[in-house]
Formats: C-alpha cells, sequence, structure tokens
C-alpha cells in the first residue's frame, strides 16, 4: 500500500472479527451490515451527529443532582488536539473526543470535563517513568480522575490507585440500547486480559481500545521482497532465515523499534513472538483455573513453583536464547545508535519493526517512494524447538486481539475532587463505550486500533492487514519479574547476559533469583495466601 484507501468498504461487527476463530477454526472474519461509502472524514462527521443517540431517550439520570462538578480527564494519545486545523507547527488533528465530550456535556449541563494533558517523562523505563509522573500527584490529589494510559490493573493494579468497577458492570449502560449489564458491550474473552483484574480479583481496568491484532507489526519493502524473491515470514525460523538472505545481499533486513534497542525481557520478541508459544506449551501446569488465559495471580504461583526458572527448565532458557539469537543473528552491528528513519525512507530497509500506531502516518508518507506491507511478528513453532505448543493459525484475520489500553478510575482523585465526581467518571466511561461512540474514535485514528465493545466500525485502512493469516496464541506473558525494582534487577542481568559478560549459567541462577524476590514481594505486599501452592520446585 501507498496510500489510504478511500471510500469506507463496510461496518463490520468488531466483536465477530476479534472473536472469530473462537466459533471458526479458520479464524475468517465476518461481516455484519454494509457501508454508505464516502470518505473517513464524512464518516466521522455522521457518527458525530448520531452520537449519543440512544441517549437522548429514557434512562438518563442527572449526575450529583443537578449540581455542577468538574471531571479531569486524561486519554493519553485520544486527548483531543488544541487545533482543529492542521498547521506546519501542528500537523496532527484528532478532535473526535472532544465531540464526544461536548455531547455528553449537552446531556449534562452541570458536568465540565477538563483535559489532563501531562505525561510521564520519556525514558527507557516507561513503567518507571509512570510511577515518578503519579505518584506526588495522587499525594497531592493533583492527579486525573478518569485516566486510560495507565495500563489498568496490569502494573499498577496492585498500588492501590484505581477504584474497583465490578458492581457498575453489573448493571446496564444507560447511554446504550439493548443492554442487561454494562459488561454485555464486550466480548468475554476481553474480560480475561492482564490490564482488567488485579491479583485481588478487583476489577480496575476496562478494554477501551485492542489492536487490530497484535499491537505490533513488521512493515516491509515489497520491492525488496519482490527482487529477492521471498516470501513474507509468517514463523520465528522463517524470519531467521529470511533476515540472513536480506543481510547478505547488502540490505538491512531489520530496523526494531527505537523501544527495543535497549535490553528488557519484555522485548517485543518475548511479547508476541515467543512468550505465548512456549507458555502453550505448559498451560496445562500452569492455568490452574482452566479458562484458557493465564491472569495475574496464575503467573505469580508459576513464578514460585519454578516455572520461569531458566537454571533448571531447559524451555524457560531457550526463550531467552531465541531473543539473543536475534540481536546477534539479524541486527545489524551498532543497531543501538542507528537513526533507522531515513534508511527506511530510502528503501535500504527491509522490514521495519513498529507499532500499529503508525500506519496513519505510514500512509501519509510522501518521502517513501515504494509499496510497503504489513506482516503480524512472526511466532515461533516447533520447527525452530521442540519446546514451544502446536501453534495454529487463522485462515485470516486476528484472532482475540489483546486491550490496547484501558478506561481507569482513579480513587483517591474522585474521593478529593468533591462529590458527584466518581458518578460522572463513571458516566463518561458508559458513554465513551457505546459502539458509536466508540466508533468515531476508531474512525478518526484511521487504521492504528479497533473499538474494544461489540458493533464498533472497523477502519478501511486496516483492509490489508486484516488478510493476513494470525497466529491462535493464549492470552498468556512470559513475564519473570512484574514490581519496578524486579524488573529493573532483571533486566540488568539480561543486558549483562546479551553482552556476553556473564555465562549462561550465571544468568540463569540471577535471573530467578530477582523472580523470586520480586514474587516474594508481591505476596507480601498482597497478603496472598500460597497455602495450596508447590513450593517444592
Amino acid at each position: 500500500m501507498k496510500t489510504a484507501k478511500r471510500g469506507l468498504t463496510g461496518i463490520i461487527a468488531a466483536s465477530l472479527l476479534l472473536a472469530a476463530a473462537c466459533s471458526n477454526e479458520s479464524g475468517s472474519p465476518q461481516e455484519s451490515g454494509a457501508g454508505t461509502g464516502g470518505d473517513t472524514a464524512g464518516t466521522a462527521s455522521a457518527a458525530a451527529s448520531t452520537a449519543a443517540a440512544s441517549a437522548d431517550g429514557e434512562g438518563i439520570q442527572p449526575i450529583n443532582d443537578g449540581k455542577p462538578v468538574k471531571l479531569v480527564v486524561n486519554l493519553g494519545e485520544y486527548n483531543p488536539s488544541l487545533n482543529e486545523e492542521a498547521t506546519a507547527e501542528q500537523p496532527v488533528v484528532f478532535r473526535s473526543t472532544q465531540l464526544l465530550a461536548d455531547k455528553f456535556m449537552e446531556l449534562h449541563p452541570n458536568v465540565t470535563i477538563e483535559w489532563d494533558r501531562s505525561s510521564p517523562a520519556s525514558g527507557s523505563d516507561y513503567i518507571e517513568g509512570i510511577n515518578q509522573w503519579m505518584t506526588p500527584r495522587l499525594a497531592a490529589g493533583t492527579a486525573m480522575d478518569v485516566a486510560s494510559n495507565l495500563a489498568g490493573a496490569a502494573v499498577f493494579g496492585n498500588n492501590g490507585w484505581f477504584l474497583d468497577l465490578e458492581s457498575y458492570l453489573d448493571q446496564p449502560n444507560p447511554y446504550a440500547e439493548g443492554n442487561g449489564k454494562w459488561s454485555e458491550l464486550w466480548p468475554d474473552y476481553q474480560w480475561s486480559a492482564s490490564g482488567v483484574k488485579n491479583i485481588k480479583g478487583e476489577t480496575l481496568g476496562l478494554p477501551f481500545m485492542v489492536s487490530a491484532g497484535p499491537p505490533t507489526a513488521y512493515y516491509y519493502n515489497k520491492e525488496i521482497f519482490a527482487e529477492l524473491n521471498l516470501e513474507t515470514p509468517k514463523t520465528w525460523e522463517e524470519f531467521i532465515n529470511v533476515s540472513k538472505t536480506i543481510n547478505d545481499a547488502g540490505y538491512i533486513a531489520v530496523a526494531p523499534f527505537p523501544g527495543n534497542k535497549s535490553m528488557d525481557l519484555q522485548v517485543w520478541d518475548t511479547q508476541f513472538s515467543l512468550g505465548p508459544a512456549f507458555g502453550l506449551a505448559i498451560m496445562d501446569e500452569i492455568d490452574t483455573n482452566k479458562d484458557g488465559a493465564l491472569d495475574s495471580l496464575e503467573r505469580l504461583q508459576a513464578v514460585k513453583e519454578g516455572y520461569y526458572d531458566p537454571s533448571k527448565h531447559d524451555n524457560a532458557m531457550e526463550i531467552w536464547r531465541q531473543v539473543k539469537r536475534k540481536y546477534t543473528e539479524v541486527l545489524q552491528k551498532g543497531y543501538e545508535s542507528t537513526d533507522y528513519e531515513p534508511l527506511w525512507q530510502e528503501g535500504k530497509v527491509a522490514m521495519l519493526e513498529d507499532g500499529l500506531w503508525r500506519l496513519p502516518n505510514e500512509l501519509a508518507n510522501t518521502k517513501r517512494t515504494f509499496d510497503f506491507g504489513m506482516i503480524p511478528p512472526p511466532v515461533i513453532t516447533k520447527e525452530t524447538t521442540p519446546l514451544v505448543g502446536d501453534i495454529s493459525f487463522t485462515e485470516k484475520g486476528p484472532y482475540q486481539p489483546a486491550p490496547a489500553n484501558y478506561f481507569s478510575v482513579l480513587s483517591s482523585s474522585v474521593e478529593a475532587h468533591g462529590p458527584g465526581t466518581k458518578e460522572a467518571a463513571i458516566a463518561f466511561i458508559q458513554f465513551l463505550s457505546v459502539p458509536e461512540n466508540m466508533s468515531l474514535i476508531v474512525l478518526e485514528k484511521k487504521g492504528a486500533v479497533l473499538g474494544s465493545v461489540r458493533g464498533v466500525a472497523v477502519p478501511p485502512e486496516l483492509d490489508d492487514w486484516l488478510n493476513n493469516s494470525f497466529p491462535i496464541l493464549p492470552n498468556i506473558s512470559w513475564l519473570p519479574a512484574s514490581e519496578p525494582e524486579g524488573r529493573k534487577n532483571a533486566n540488568k542481568t539480561f543486558e549483562q547476559w546479551m553482552k556476553n559478560m556473564i555465562s549462561d549459567d550465571e544468568f540463569a541462577e540471577q535471573l530467578n533469583k530477582y523472580s523470586q524476590q520480586d514474587a516474594d514481594q508481591v505476596i507480601k505486599s498482597q497478603n496472598i495466601d500460597t497455602s495450596g501452592w508447590n513450593l517444592s520446585n
């Protein structure tokens, strides 16, 4: 693809697309309804005019008995832009969330929505950056009331930051039609995502946007692949071999995402290409409640029971050998300091690793002269090692894409900001989760994401991407350490090993030591009952 396709090819029921492989082994997306055509801007305008249409009827109650309420909201990248028209200084215009906020305030004239535009400092450790950004604000009572950029329960769910939303989910969403419970708007599989519940089982995050498959992709230069007569890789072994061929031909096989240049146990290869496949092989042992996913408590138990211990289990060491293999056999020397953007524009890079969020800008890229495509992160299979599970693929379309971000309510903030704030926070999230309203946001993002609830429009920019075959993988992360200090220590050990400063045995022993210390910290701070765990491994 070179530029965005014009015209809306159809409105697709997002839940059918996302969960297609649940009822259809091929995973083929299913369409529901047909579009009327027209450009994205026109569609967005039409969606704005019908936003909250269901809310114009009965069932909407006044907030705080009509008394004034101020609601502070930070939706991160979904905050509306200040500019309404593109300029040289401010080329990005994103206004859908402002249109929706205006609609909400029309329904509730006593509520004023203010946008919190602050963000964590940039750096190599994004999680630590969030911690340093939020902790003083929470202590001072100056944090936002509603956020979608704090990872839900996945990272800070045990810190006491967020309001438990479970009781609200059991009630109807008054802004949406035809739901007995608010929770019915989402496909069932999303409730097992890591950002929804904390280790105590409290529901702290509600899926907002979901990735259109995995949240990352390889953007590839079609001309290089055609010149070298190469097929795009689907498996990890194909990826390694194709990359060697490309490097040998004088091109740069892979430009890594900048965030993956630093040594981190949770590089994208671990998250999307390797971890789920290695986890699939031991799911029977670690998925204690047999729901097909690994929640925070099950992951913690798996760490304590030694399943992630590379000093005892070959699979727990092999996953890191495969990460190292990419960094030593695929990436060029000097990748850490190389600016790959101009090399991509010049047609010297065959595959560029980035997120789906890059797609809108790439479609609008006037400097690139070659045609590009996108493929999901190649997954490791038994072709590489017998230590992974049996991997199957959809015919086309993604299998149960994970949430990309979550709505959360900051409990201390809504209490500090006065009566009615909590009520307004819940109501605004309910309003944004109406399919028509979420569609407005999704369409303006032009293929970067899909909506989390059923019935959301699918951007036409994703047509080619959704024709890919995707691996069918469990909802599992291979995460030896989850707390900031444990991650820091484990990553330091990982870096030393990747640079051949310590041996395999030293790395394995130290990684397990930090993993166990990290797990012990969580168990102590959360008062976890481990009496039924097998701690003899």
